[in-house]
């Protein structure tokens, strides 16, 4: 009892801004992993945060949301390789005295497996549905002043929303068995700006989705979702447009599956900021999303083999058009043997402020523009097929801080990668996919996380004890005498760092 009226006094000594970001807290099941993205869209999707002094709102979801770690009223689970929070959970204690005040000022309503009935007249204003198993909405409730809908579970018992016109959120992530929708849902949602399908069954999205006039994010990814209908072009308020979902080749390598199709008409959504991943076979989409100029975030698959000349200038051309707004670029071609890097050397003004980077494509060496990316924190290659001496272009990436090289990132898979002393001055994080790597006395002094994923009995390391400032080094290989290897490096190494040696074989 003295815990809680402690955690009661931390919540009433919140500034007023924070209360409310910290009751939302309660619509997650217990022991939930929250994700930093996903709080801060749901948080600015119902106005709980805004805008203010000249700061986006963006801005001030953030600042919110690292108030409540630093306060340590959340927990972080999760942190990426420069120590930002990804996602993070709230403790058992917490959330308690976060579901009772919420009942008391009526912030919320949780239906779980013990749903606790409000009284008739009591208007519900955010639902939170925590089912393990179907069930049925109670009849006795009145949803018509419903502004969220969120629901974890298996399944949904709400399908149709045209009764809960004031709806500004509805978040049905991870709902599985969800696979269909009603065909009008969104026919009266005018207010509705913020929509997750995300990894549910769905296959289809219904027309009535260009009815919400006001809506701002759309995720569909992980769903079976092939086309986007007609009516989304209507959207033009839309700001992010996520999609693609995943596929595990063998132990070690995951990609997106790039089936979506988008309609034509994609230009008339000038508001996008982010878009993907989106299937691009024909010319004309390319020339539409050209002129999406306020894109920031692009993940694009062109599925040709070859690429005919006139889609490799509108791939340059693209390019060219987004050049000052872009900040993360994703591109895949599905290709052995691709043309893609002919584009890419022919971009008249290229992409110079790309912030992340990633191409899972055929180049046969780096574009001559990658050595004036100077603010790029991250790049991410796959089957690039690259030469030793492209190593040279990114190690002068001065801001690069993770470097990820998958399979056939290089052609001479049989030669180490070598590092020297010189360059890589921040690189924090390097992932290594099937090749053999040497690191040099003094080489790449500020690296913390090493991950060597797939290696093969042909492939060799050395040096791992010249990386002073290790903190985490990983290795993933069916050869047990090279985990032992690694395992024994790590113990006797300056900084002990935290060794993670598995053998994919164990997680068949």
């Amino acid at each position: 009892m003295k815990i809680n009226q402690i955690l009661i006094l931390s919540y009433n000594d919140l500034p007023y801004y924070l209360k409310s970001c910290f009751l939302f807290l309660g619509i997650f099941p217990e022991d939930y992993e929250i994700g930093r993205k996903h709080l801060m869209r749901r948080w600015i999707a119902e106005g709980i945060v805004s805008g203010i002094d000249g700061f986006s709102v963006e801005k001030v979801a953030e600042h919110c949301f690292n108030q409540l770690v630093s306060r340590s009223l959340l927990q972080p689970s999760e942190c990426n390789y420069n120590g930002i929070v990804k996602s993070c959970r709230v403790h058992d204690m917490m959330l308690d005295v976060i579901i009772s005040i919420s009942r008391k000022e009526n912030f919320m309503m949780l239906l779980n497996e013990q749903p606790s009935i409000p009284p008739r007249r009591q208007k519900i204003r955010r639902l939170s549905w925590h089912r393990k198993s179907n069930g049925l909405m109670p009849t006795d409730i009145d949803l018509h002043h419903l502004r969220s809908f969120t629901a974890f579970g298996e399944d949904v018992p709400l399908k149709d929303y045209r009764k809960q016109r004031l709806l500004r959120a509805i978040d049905l992530e991870g709902c599985r068995k969800l696979s269909d929708l009603h065909p009008k849902s969104f026919s009266k949602l005018c207010l509705l700006k913020y929509l997750s399908l995300r990894n549910t069954g769905l296959s289809k999205l219904p027309d009535s989705i260009g009815d919400l006039q006001n809506l701002e994010f759309l995720n569909i990814r992980g769903t079976n979702i092939q086309e986007l209908p007609n009516t989304i072009v209507q959207l033009k308020k839309l700001v992010h447009l996520l999609a693609g979902g995943h596929l595990l080749l063998d132990y070690s390598v995951k990609i997106c599956i790039p089936l979506l199709k988008v309609p034509k008409g994609i230009r008339r959504l000038k508001k996008l900021r982010m878009l993907g991943m989106v299937r691009a076979d024909d010319v004309q989409l390319v020339q539409e999303i050209g002129e999406l100029v306020d894109l920031q975030k692009l993940a694009i698959c062109f599925g040709s083999q070859d690429l005919a000349r006139e889609m490799q200038e509108e791939i340059s051309a693209l390019l060219s058009k987004l050049n000052s707004s872009l900040r993360s670029l994703i591109i895949l071609h599905i290709a052995i043997f691709g043309n893609l890097k002919k584009s890419l050397d022919e971009v008249a003004s290229p992409p110079l402020l790309l912030c992340k980077l990633k191409i899972d494509a055929r180049l046969g060496g780096l574009p001559a523009w990658f050595a004036s990316l100077k603010q790029v924190v991250e790049i991410n290659l796959r089957y690039a097929g690259l030469h030793l001496q492209d190593l040279q272009v990114l190690r002068n990436l001065h801001t690069l801080v993770k470097l990820v090289l998958g399979r056939g990132s290089f052609d001479n898979d049989d030669e180490d990668l070598v590092f020297h002393r010189e360059g890589f001055t921040h690189l924090k994080f390097l992932e290594i996919h099937k090749q053999s790597v040497s690191f040099e006395e003094g080489a790449v002094q500020s690296l913390e996380i090493l991950k060597m994923i797939a290696f093969t009995d042909e492939d060799r390391f050395n040096g791992i004890e010249h990386l002073h400032g290790l903190k985490e080094v990983h290795i993933q290989t069916k050869n047990e005498d090279k985990i032992e290897m690694v395992k024994n490096i790590a113990a006797n190494h300056s900084n002990r760092p935290k060794c993670f040696a598995t053998n994919p074989l164990d997680m068949i």
